[in-house]
């Protein structure tokens, strides 16, 4: 940290608690090593964008920026055209924003664990472990899962759309950015599910509102249903399968992890009987 935001930091410092201030100081050391981690490997995820340029020129390789955005959309028949001289910069920044996520969630990961460890009882660090690996991990295989799960869909589906109503699928190359950048939102949300699931029920609060609201199979069987038909309003086309898809993932999800703490809880109930 530079001499000046350190002295700074100190004579703010200076007027808390004792106990207050350390912590505070511990935050903000832990905001600077992320916003140095983020600097570094943005630096790196454009260098490493630069490098594919230069094999796809030197060595005739595909460019990233065809492989992530670009090529999913031409496969379906659909036109990208650069509406603004600006539009050639937007996918720049969506490739090094989608590679800077898959390379910095790991070590950004680790470090929020690092300064979460001290305060944590024996029974909480498994707990944040599993949270933070979880997400951490979530978040780096998200732009892979994107680009050749949810991506490529969500473009057939739109082309569908513009095909029912007798129009041309003509994108902009800003259009398709802020598609994939949607579609990374959308792929970490489905990613996360299951790990958040997992810690809330891994809880005594989260279990027992769990049961008291969603217990029975009944209750539970009309959020899927909701569920499904608010994938199917979001995703319209001719074809159902998103939306089944979709669905299928988050019942047999929830339900495999709700069986697991069910029989989880059973058993330890039947050991403090025993005792």
């Amino acid at each position: 940290m530079p001499k000046e935001l350190e002295a700074l930091l100190n004579r703010f410092l200076s007027h808390l608690p004792p106990d207050y201030a350390r912590e505070v100081r511990e935050l903000v050391v832990l905001l600077a090593q992320i916003l140095k981690l983020s600097l570094v490997t943005l630096a790196a995820s454009a260098v490493t964008y630069a490098v594919s340029l230069a094999l796809h020129t030197y060595l005739g390789l595909p460019r990233l920026s065809d492989l992530l955005v670009l090529d999913p959309a031409r496969e379906l028949g659909v036109t990208v055209i650069a509406a603004s001289p600006m539009a050639p910069l937007y996918i720049v920044i969506t490739i090094i924003a989608a590679i800077w996520l898959a390379i910095s969630s790991a070590p950004v990961g680790y470090l929020v664990y690092r300064w979460l460890e001290p305060a944590l009882y024996p029974n909480e660090q498994g707990i944040a472990k599993a949270l933070i690996v979880g997400f951490s991990t979530a978040a780096s295989l998200c732009p892979l899962a994107t680009t050749f799960l949810v991506y490529p869909r969500i473009l057939y589906m739109a082309r569908l759309f513009a095909e029912s109503v007798g129009v041309e699928p003509v994108y902009t190359v800003s259009d398709l950015c802020s598609l994939y950048i949607a579609c990374l939102i959308l792929t970490y949300l489905l990613e996360v599910y299951p790990v958040a699931l997992h810690v809330w029920l891994s809880t005594e609060v989260g279990y027992e509102l769990f049961r008291a609201f969603l217990g029975s199979w009944d209750s539970r069987k009309w959020i899927y249903i909701g569920f499904y038909a608010a994938v199917a309003a979001l995703t319209p086309g001719d074809t159902v399968v998103t939306a089944i898809l979709a669905t299928a993932y988050i019942t047999a999800t929830t339900e495999v992890i709700l069986l697991h703490h069910m029989r989880k809880r059973r058993r330890r109930h039947g050991k403090e009987e025993e005792v």
